[in-house]
């Protein structure tokens, strides 16, 4: 993979974080990746690349939101609030 494309993956993946996290706090409940796709016109494989940054992210900052995936659920993941 060329550096401009590893660049540009980044960049989007960093771009989304803020994005996903806005759509699962508000959703209330879990999303399917194919909807987290659509309601931010990506493609699937960017949402999962930015998911996984967001659960970095959550955990360096000490969040108290969590990012889960449902096992039978599917690519399900939601934001779940943990009390500490």
């Amino acid at each position: 993979m060329n550096s401009d494309m590893s660049d540009t993956s980044f960049t989007l993946a960093v771009s989304l974080e803020p994005a996903l996290e806005c759509l699962l706090f508000v959703a209330g409940e879990p999303l399917p990746i194919s909807e987290m796709a659509r309601a931010l016109q990506v493609d699937e494989i960017s949402i999962e690349g930015a998911l996984r940054s967001l659960q970095i992210g959550l955990t360096e900052r000490g969040s108290g939101l969590q990012l889960i995936r449902i096992a039978g659920g599917g690519n399900s993941p939601h934001a779940q609030r943990s009390m500490r």
